[in-house]
């Protein structure tokens, strides 16, 4: 298979998708000839990196974005901008001749630029944050990373994308939750791998974010983290759902405190290293299937 980007997606922090996305990175990278791209796309909290004992220089991208701004004395508050604003970033108190950018939603389209008339929109260019490309030994990390936690996440998760375009194998890790953020980041992919802990409130996590993919028509399959005896609740439904249940990760106090440390579970246990080659191989099988 010439591409293949797999995301790692968990609904909420602490399931795992950290501890899958870098071990199977590292399993792909000795298993395979072409070489991996780690993408670490939690851009609010970005954490991969503590996981590389020493990394190169990064080359820097810097993620821009523009903020209308109103002109107060050239506005006529005729409402254009806010009927042609999708993301109800622009409150206007008609009544009061009062106008403002909400510029934590706004998205940066532009519509209020075209819509306004009046010429009393202009744009200001502000830093978002930006996207750190580190070349390792064989494959490449990037991590894209917020100046500030904002909710205008989406532009670094797009420019990541771009970067990755020509990725021949790329394992994304994903923001938690079903954020919009999140949606860009599986967006493109060619495989997801949803997360989960064992029990009902793994189940009732996990639904949420198969609905999203199955609304977006992609094709994804299940790991069960910290995998102990409660795993029928979970087992049943996949199986009600036809959702493939490619690995569980058992639960160990050995698994934990490596991890902790920012150390790769691979490394140390060659049977887990063979799970994750194996669920890699998985993955390419399932997707072929697919494809046809």
């Amino acid at each position: 298979m010439e591409f293949l980007k797999i995301a790692i997606a968990g609904n909420k922090g602490g399931v795992g998708k950290t501890l899958v996305a870098l071990n199977l990175f590292h399993a792909i990278n000795d298993l395979s000839e072409r070489a991996c791209t780690l993408v670490d796309a939690h851009i609010q909290v970005p954490n991969l990196y503590h996981y590389f004992k020493k990394l190169p220089k990064a080359e820097e991208v810097i993620v821009s974005v523009r903020i209308p701004e109103i002109d107060m004395e050239a506005c006529t508050f005729c409402g254009r901008c806010v009927h042609y604003c999708a993301f109800d970033a622009i409150l206007m108190i008609k009544d009061s001749n009062y106008i403002k950018v909400l510029d934590d939603y706004c998205t940066s389209c532009g519509a209020c630029v075209y819509a306004c008339n009046d010429h009393a929109i202009s744009e200001r260019t502000e830093q978002l944050g930006k996207i750190s490309v580190y070349d390792l030994p064989k494959g490449r990390f990037i991590e894209g990373r917020m100046f500030a936690v904002r909710p205008l996440a989406s532009p670094i998760v797009i420019q990541l994308n771009e970067l990755i375009a020509d990725a021949p194998v790329c394992i994304i890790d994903t923001p938690p939750g079903n954020s919009y953020p999140f949606t860009e980041a599986v967006r493109n992919v060619d495989f997801t791998l949803l997360v989960t802990e064992p029990g009902k409130p793994g189940l009732t996590n996990l639904k949420d974010q198969i609905k999203i993919l199955r609304n977006l028509k992609l094709q994804f399959a299940v790991i069960i983290n910290k995998s102990m005896q409660d795993n029928y609740v979970i087992k049943e439904y996949l199986k009600k759902e036809a959702v493939p249940l490619l690995m569980e990760i058992p639960f160990k106090r050995d698994y934990a405190g490596l991890h902790s440390k920012a150390e790769i579970l691979i490394n140390h246990d060659t049977d887990l290293k063979l799970q994750f080659q194996q669920l890699f191989q998985q993955i390419v099988d399932l997707k072929k299937e697919a494809v046809g």
